[in-house]
């Protein structure tokens, strides 16, 4: 950490002493070359008020730019139309062409005089070049170029690279000392901290610490305290919900197995463990003896992702099987094994008392639509065989009125079992005679003996 701290110190220090120098190199070039082509514009201007007046001059043209300069302090070139040489202040050629120089210039939105900065191709310095109009002299056409190299500016800028490394030193040198003293007071309350934090993370939420350096630290070792403090409650909280959660999943009354997709054991109750015989020292499930008609079933569902409910009947039982994923970190599979035996028993017994209700209650009713029907149609031969009609339809009713009475105790009852289990004699022979007596009509009417 000291490390890094010092170095990014002497990051910053590099960094704005580097921008301040580079912004005051830039402000005093450019106050330089505006106050240099201030003073080269005056003078311009005051050329060209003396040519505009004279057109004709005696004296050479080389002697003329020695003359300006000698006023002016820019070194003075006479130009043609083309941009070539005539003549210089500082080169007393007279064939000025032969040099091979060349002034490339380029009017400035049509005005004059404009100046611009090139770089010296001799030295290692930039030139300031100002261009006036082009006038008549002598009968030619010709331009006045001022020149002046800014020496200046580049002794200035190596002084300001100086300067600016040597403050990036002293100021390095300096933050140096202050960091360490700074780090130093500020990394060992944190050095405390982190090793009282590595004791909570694992599992020692007694331990404290205690700083004294009244400022944020301080406020973070007090909150530190307090964190572990709360984590200790929460986690005391935590562990104790986990095991009532426990102890009600060992309590259902069905199978619950988590494994991971490959079907290792990641959490399994009591139940499962002694309803399938299931062995901690075997982790996957696929494998245990008393799981294996499971194991197909449960691999399709996961290959298929099926959520859906599935009866499994092994070793004569009959179980229902449900199936769902945990997305978790990496997704897990969640069994719940119920033992539906005696549901399915039960529900059996439902259906065969309805089927058999059934049957009773349609008997009675047949007869009694029968009789009726008979009566309709005027088919009765004498009072007596209508009263025999009557009272064979009476005790079909008295018999629908018992069964629709024990259906309804039954029903309150929610048993499947008879209300009467005690055994009783029966004259088969009187039965099979009644029972011939109430379809005798309908028998006759379809021709049945």
């Amino acid at each position: 950490m000291r490390k890094k701290f010092l170095t990014v110190c002497f990051l910053l220090i590099f960094i704005i002493s580097l921008s301040i120098g580079l912004i005051v190199n830039k402000r005093v070039k450019d106050n330089y070359i505006e106050m240099e082509v201030k003073m080269g514009l005056s003078q311009v201007n005051l050329i060209n008020m003396y040519f505009s007046r004279r057109t004709e001059i005696e004296t050479p043209l080389y002697r003329l730019a020695q003359v300006l300069e000698n006023k002016s302090e820019y070194r003075v070139t006479f130009v043609n139309e083309e941009g070539i040489p005539v003549a210089d202040s500082q080169d007393n050629s007279i064939i000025l062409e032969s040099n091979g120089k060349k002034y490339n210039i380029k009017e400035k939105n049509g005005n004059f005089p404009y100046y611009k900065i090139v770089k010296s191709l001799s030295k290692d310095v930039e030139v300031l070049e100002i261009y006036t109009e082009v006038f008549n002299l002598n009968g030619k056409k010709i331009r006045l170029v001022f020149s002046k190299e800014l020496k200046f500016l580049k002794d200035f800028q190596k002084n300001i690279i100086i300067t600016i490394l040597l403050g990036i030193v002293i100021a390095g040198v300096i933050s140096f000392i202050l960091s360490l003293i700074s780090i130093t007071r500020i990394i060992t309350p944190i050095l405390s901290l982190t090793k009282i934090a590595r004791k909570v993370a694992l599992g020692n939420f007694r331990e404290r610490i205690f700083i004294s350096s009244g400022d944020e630290i301080e406020e973070l070792g007090r909150t530190f305290n307090f964190m572990s403090e709360k984590i200790e409650s929460l986690l005391n909280i935590v562990e104790e919900k986990a095991k009532n959660l426990q102890n009600i999943v060992d309590n259902l009354q069905a199978a619950i197995i988590v494994t991971d997709i490959d079907g290792d054991i990641i959490l399994i109750n009591k139940y499962a463990e002694k309803e399938f015989f299931l062995k901690e020292e075997k982790k996957n499930i696929f494998y245990q003896e008393n799981f294996i008609e499971f194991r197909k079933i449960i691999e399709n569902k996961i290959k298929n992702k099926d959520r859906k409910e599935e009866k499994i009947i092994c070793k004569d039982k009959v179980y229902k099987l449900k199936l769902d994923f945990i997305y978790e970190k990496e997704l897990q599979v969640l069994l719940v094994i119920e033992d539906i035996t005696a549901i399915e028993k039960t529900e059996s017994l439902r259906r065969e008392f309805v089927s058999n209700a059934s049957h009773e209650l349609k008997t009675p009713i047949t007869i009694i639509s029968g009789f009726i029907e008979t009566i309709k149609l005027g088919h009765i031969k004498d009072e007596k065989q209508l009263n025999h009609f009557v009272e064979i339809m009476e005790k079909e009713v008295k018999r629908l009125a018992l069964l629709t009475d024990n259906l309804l105790h039954l029903s309150r009852a929610e048993k499947i079992l008879a209300e009467n289990s005690e055994e009783k004699i029966l004259n088969l022979k009187l039965l099979l005679e009644e029972i011939r007596k109430s379809f005798f009509n309908i028998a006759e009417r379809k021709k049945i003996e």
